[in-house]
């Protein structure tokens, strides 16, 4: 059933892997043109700052890079909450695809290719 509904639902979850790249890339350089010059050894190029933006888009920190201005840890809380939404949205394309998955198992008797209303499974079309 888990790949069913994976192979259903892979264009929708390569769009938001595509959409966290994009958003961990944009944050790491951010993070390297704000906290470099504060961190200059620890923020050496953008690559640094992507290892930043993985561990607080995707996680809650290692405590290996911590931003220490105040324009960064603000942009930081941003990108936390950010962060938290990207990693929300495979969640919820799973979700739906499982719920779609399981209706379609329940009701054999519904014939391919024809539109039913969602509130009384009549058919329309």
């Amino acid at each position: 059933m888990i790949t069913d509904v994976v192979i259903k639902r892979k264009n929708q979850l390569l769009s938001s892997v595509f959409l966290v790249l994009i958003l961990m890339i944009s944050a790491s350089i951010l993070m390297y043109g704000i906290e470099h010059e504060a961190q200059p050894y620890v923020f050496k190029n953008a690559f640094s700052g992507f290892w930043r933006a993985t561990s607080t888009l995707l996680t809650v920190g290692y405590g290996d890079i911590y931003l220490i201005t105040t324009l960064g840890e603000g942009i930081g809380i941003i990108l936390t909450f950010l962060g938290m939404g990207m990693v929300a949205i495979p969640t919820g394309i799973l979700s739906a695809g499982f719920i779609e998955h399981l209706n379609e198992i329940e009701d054999p008797k519904k014939e391919e290719g024809t539109e039913y209303c969602p509130r009384c499974g009549h058919k329309i079309r």
